[in-house]
């Protein structure tokens, strides 16, 4: 499949790429970064990596990146003390703009990362993060533009998967994550970031999950 990943550099953008040229898809990484996914994934699989400096935040960049593309993953995500100390717009304003651009361009299905977090009273999240952190720091932005990037998606008319990822870890891939539908499943609160990556990558033609929020933890 031809598939466009935006926020390819970061840490699961990495992976996603890695393993989506091993599986043979063909892959056009956008990123503001180039050199941090060019090394090894482009030596490896010559010829099915394409890499474009782009924004998210620039429409004709977007409009370039998700021409005649069977799958649009977005991974964008701003640095951690941003997500937390500052409003960022970063979520909803990629969310206006892949809609937009593939509307007009003949791409297929949309895939975004979100969080488990927007979600409001899961009794799967730890009471600390429940009680405490969530309201006093990550929905006052962070959580907020999630939620108007997935209204955005939803609203789109596109074929798309709304992903919400738990918190996330550095751990080897283990293959025994589950999914809820809409929040947590019982009891789970982290994943790895390979098996996001896994999960993601099966649902580039996966059907089980079209027009839904899965939520991916152990």
């Amino acid at each position: 499949m031809r598939v466009t990943v935006f926020g390819a550099s970061g840490r699961t953008g990495r992976l996603v790429v890695e393993r989506a040229l091993a599986r043979g898809h063909d892959v056009t990484a956008v990123t503001r970064a180039p050199a941090t996914v060019a090394g090894g994934a482009g030596r490896r699989h010559p010829g099915r990596l394409e890499i474009l400096r782009g924004d998210v935040g620039d429409l004709a960049s977007v409009r370039e990146a998700v021409r005649d593309r069977d799958v649009v993953l977005s991974l964008v995500a701003p640095p951690l003390a941003r997500h937390v100390l500052r409003s960022t717009s970063l979520y909803s304003e990629a969310g206006r703009n892949l809609v937009r651009a593939m509307r007009t361009a003949a791409s297929g299905r949309l895939i975004t990362v979100s969080s488990a977090g927007v979600v409001d009273g899961d009794p799967s999240h730890p009471p600390l993060y429940r009680l405490v952190l969530k309201p006093l720091l990550f929905d006052r932005a962070l959580y907020r533009d999630m939620r108007i990037m997935e209204k955005e998606v939803e609203d789109s008319r596109l074929e798309w998967i709304v992903v919400r990822a738990s918190g996330l870890t550095n751990r080897p891939p283990t293959g025994k994550y589950r999914v809820g539908l809409g929040r947590l499943p019982q009891g789970g609160s982290r994943v790895s970031r390979a098996d996001l990556a896994d999960f993601l990558i099966a649902q580039f033609d996966g059907t089980t999950y079209v027009g839904e929020h899965p939520t991916v933890a152990y």
